[in-house]
């Protein structure tokens, strides 16, 4: 039989390999917006939880974008007061120039032109609304929420 003395050391493991290394988990990261990062919040491998701020994102860009929105809402508002007084009128004289056919006082054709500026006009008001319509919801869709 053989003996052998106890002594204190330090006793090490090395593992080599080859090959490479792939995380366990991937998490895709999107945003709604694009632009210049500002400011990175995070590195690559950290460890992050659900609504933690990953990066912020310049938002000039952007809030230009919204404010040219805006500007163009208020435009076609403005357009939309103007048609509307244009159809007002045209209703005017076309009422006028139909009163005016019956008393033989104005031609046929005076009241045929009148009526179709009338439904022009008419056209030209519906034709805005929907503008006007179609860049709401384009701003809806810009606003931070």
């Amino acid at each position: 039989m053989a003996y052998a003395t106890v002594s204190s050391g330090t006793i090490e493991n090395i593992v080599t390999a080859t090959g490479r290394l792939q995380p366990r988990e991937y998490v895709d990261v999107g945003a709604q917006v694009s632009g210049q990062l500002v400011e990175i919040h995070v590195n690559v491998g950290d460890q992050v939880e659900e609504g933690q701020l990953l990066a912020e994102i310049d938002s000039t860009v952007y809030l230009a974008n919204v404010e040219g929105t805006r500007a163009q809402l208020r435009n076609l508002q403005a357009q939309m007061s103007d048609k509307r007084a244009q159809l007002e009128l045209a209703d005017i004289q076309f009422r006028r120039q139909k009163r005016l056919v019956e008393t033989r006082m104005t031609s046929e054709e005076s009241l045929q032109i009148a009526e179709a500026t009338q439904r022009s006009a008419a056209a030209q008001v519906q034709a805005l609304a929907a503008q006007i319509e179609q860049t709401t919801s384009s701003l809806r869709l810009k606003r931070p929420a």
